[in-house]
């Protein structure tokens, strides 16, 4: 079930007489964050102050026509919600074909990540199951067409086109080797699951099974391996429903873009001080072949 988080956070409109102001409500936008550590953090001492929390809480400084409302839902409620032209926004879905049928995107990326790894219980690595190439990267199409190992998913979870089409075709073709599970969480669900041995090959962001095994020592010790279908970078747009009040509001954060390029700097720095130092490494060169180079 979905949680209010922060509830109401402006009514205030501009440009309005105060009688009008009193008698027609500003449209609602209800925005859906993840619990997703540590973009976003929904209890806890420091609830709020997730990376992206702290940039939806600029964006919506720059949009004062309109209230809103935080809610926590999960991939699959989002994407109903989403299906059913609420009037919700997000930045927490991936831009997919699929999800462009139903929803909207803002023109400009609030940040470009890491793409997601192969996450892989040490002892299975150890065990040389993975056909790793020698850039140390992995296949993930070719490791499911083996037939050895099964890889542990959440519904609706995006991971790109390019990565769900593979998780797509070895559905087709190897139906046993793709294994669903209920949302407990993002991934620190499925990792516990991993643990029990239920599933030997898992997907998410190194920061965040980094960032859940700082709070959660029961987390075994991880291996992460990059995809070789994966794209260098993955650009992070806020979306919308199809719902006239959702299309204003994703008009209104178009225009505020230029407005909100200190809050996207700083996202950008904040994100990459919590990569390992391997990824660090790597996302700052890969900014700055792009001409933006992240805070040392």
């Amino acid at each position: 079930m979905k949680r209010r988080l922060f509830g109401i956070l402006f009514c205030l409109g501009l440009g309005a007489a105060p009688a009008l102001a009193a008698t027609t409500p500003l449209p609602l936008i209800r925005w859906q964050i993840l619990d997703f550590p540590p973009y976003h953090i929904v209890s806890g001492p420091n609830r709020g102050e997730g990376l992206r929390d702290q940039f939806l809480q600029t964006l919506i400084a720059e949009l004062p026509g309109f209230r809103h409302e935080i809610e926590v839902s999960g991939a699959e409620r989002q994407t109903a919600l989403m299906r059913a032209a609420q009037p919700v926004c997000t930045l927490s879905m991936l831009r997919t074909p699929e999800r462009e049928s139903f929803m909207h995107f803002a023109q400009q990326p609030i940040q470009l990540q890491l793409p997601v790894v192969l996450i892989v219980p040490r002892a299975v690595a150890q065990d040389n199951a993975l056909p790793v190439e020698r850039n140390g990267s992995v296949s993930l199409g070719g490791t499911l067409a083996l037939g050895k190992l099964h890889l542990g998913v959440v519904p609706k979870r995006s991971f790109g086109p390019s990565i769900d089409e593979v998780i797509a075709a070895a559905r087709r073709q190897h139906p046993d080797s793709v294994l669903e599970f209920a949302e407990q969480g993002v991934v620190a669900g499925l990792l516990k699951l991993m643990q029990r041995g239920r599933f030997e090959l898992a997907l998410g962001y190194s920061l965040e099974v980094e960032q859940l095994r700082l709070s959660d020592p029961s987390i075994e010790e991880l291996r992460y391996f990059p995809l070789t279908e994966a794209p260098a970078l993955v650009p992070a747009q806020i979306g919308c429903s199809r719902h006239p009040d959702a299309l204003r509001a994703l008009r209104a954060i178009d225009a505020a873009q230029p407005r909100l390029a200190d809050a996207r700097r700083r996202l950008r720095d904040a994100y990459a001080a919590l990569l390992p130092e391997s990824e660090r490494t790597r996302y700052r060169t890969l900014l700055t072949a792009l001409g933006d180079s992240p805070a040392p």
